[in-house]
């Protein structure tokens, strides 16, 4: 845009409007005006270059504005301390479908565990899953493995820069690649996610639908307007931190956003009804069936394959999904068929706990039984008691086992 001048600076580009900027160009002949048309260009021709300059005047007061305020209220979050790629592509992985606060602890303690690149791809899968249990979506741990080691077979010491080579490793998207490249390597690659989506479309007031493509090109071409106009990293990290602060999804505090004097949906009164997004479709109900197979002083337990449909790579308790009408007898048969085990003692205790697989809301009933004997199913190994802390099992197994261990202390 001609009307901008670009400062290029260390550390970031920054613009500056240029000195007449703002200012109506007068007139080489003065004419006389009404309340019609006061105001307006002299000539209608003009009207879409001042408008191109007053909205590029606007990009730059909103990227401006954005990263001052970023700096001044952003959260002192540990891989905000690093400059490290790896870590910072590690936290960006985490943080995908997570809250913030929920992987801060599991951010430090993999940050020890697998403090480079090298020691990641290193590991084996299972210590890594180990690492990862209580985080969900364990696909992500996988594909962050399997990244770690794909780049170490090339001889690679550190993550791309540009997101074209980036978008090449399993499980990283266009998000985590602008992500990474922007706040790592500094690079003008722009970002779009819920707390992203909602900010643009309020700033701008977009009122179509959030999951239609014409409204994911327009937020991704003003996301990648907006940085290249300010630091890339900050710009990227405090429309992040923006959307997860104060422009929440309810009770958005609008009197301290920076944005507040350019916000469209503000100015209309339209901030409680932006973004417009896609009904969720309401979660299936299904019941399933687990066991906590024991005798004196281990437990049973069985690896998932790398292809199983969920849980792939854990180790788990025996457990089976119940059918339709199915009753409990039949399913406690059809697991002890499943597992060869034509006898199994009754039931000692039971639990009750309710969990959720992405839009799946599952009641699972959780039986311990005793297994006599030294039987034992293909595919499963009896786990000493003191090792069950080292498993790397299911969140929702993990708590029967919990329940199971602290009935056994109780008794005790």
């Amino acid at each position: 845009m001609t009307s901008l001048r670009k400062t290029v600076a260390k550390g970031g580009t920054s613009l500056q409007p240029p000195p007449t900027a703002g200012r109506a160009r007068p007139s080489a002949t003065p004419r006389k005006t009404n309340r019609l048309d006061a105001g307006a260009p002299a000539n209608p021709a003009q009207a879409a270059p001042q408008a191109m300059a007053l909205a590029g005047q606007r990009s730059l007061r909103l990227a401006a504005s954005l990263v001052a305020w970023y700096r001044l209220h952003r959260r002192p979050l540990p891989w905000r301390q690093a400059s490290d790629p790896y870590l910072i592509w590690v936290s960006e992985i985490m943080l995908q479908q997570t809250q913030v606060a929920t992987v801060v602890p599991y951010f430090e303690r993999f940050r020890k565990s697998f403090p480079t690149l090298k020691r990641l791809a290193q590991a084996e899968l299972p210590e890594v899953l180990e690492h990862w249990q209580g985080l969900g979506y364990y696909s992500r741990a996988r594909n962050l493995h399997a990244a770690a080691q794909q780049l170490t077979s090339l001889g690679q010491t550190a993550l791309p820069s540009e997101v074209t080579e980036l978008l090449k490793l399993p499980g990283i998207g266009r998000y985590t690649a602008g992500a990474i490249s922007s706040i790592a390597y500094g690079r003008p690659a722009p970002i779009v996610d819920g707390n992203v989506t909602r900010v643009l479309c309020r700033v701008d007031a977009l009122a179509d639908c959030t999951s239609l493509a014409t409204t994911q090109s327009e937020l991704w071409r003003r996301a990648g307007e907006l940085v290249t106009l300010a630091a890339p990293g900050e710009l990227n990290q405090g429309l992040m931190e923006l959307g997860a602060l104060v422009c929440t999804p309810m009770a958005p505090d609008c009197p301290s956003c920076p944005w507040r004097p350019d916000c469209q949906a503000h100015r209309q009164g339209r901030v409680a009804t932006l973004p417009i997004i896609p009904k969720k479709q309401a979660p299936e109900r299904r019941r399933s069936l687990a066991w906590l197979l024991t005798r004196p002083g281990s437990l049973l337990l069985l690896q998932q394959p790398l292809n199983a449909q969920h849980w792939a790579g854990l180790q788990v308790l025996p457990y089976l999904e119940l059918h339709g009408a199915e009753t409990l007898e039949q399913a406690e048969q059809r697991l002890a068929a499943s597992l060869g085990l034509p006898r199994v003692a009754g039931v000692t205790q039971s639990w009750q706990l309710a969990h959720s697989i992405t839009r799946y809301r599952y009641a699972l009933t959780g039986q311990q039984r005793t297994l006599g004997g030294n039987r034992q199913p293909a595919g499963a190994s009896w786990v000493p008691l003191e090792e069950l802390a080292k498993a790397a099992l299911p969140a929702p197994h993990r708590k029967l086992v919990r329940s199971w261990l602290t009935a056994l202390e109780e008794g005790s």
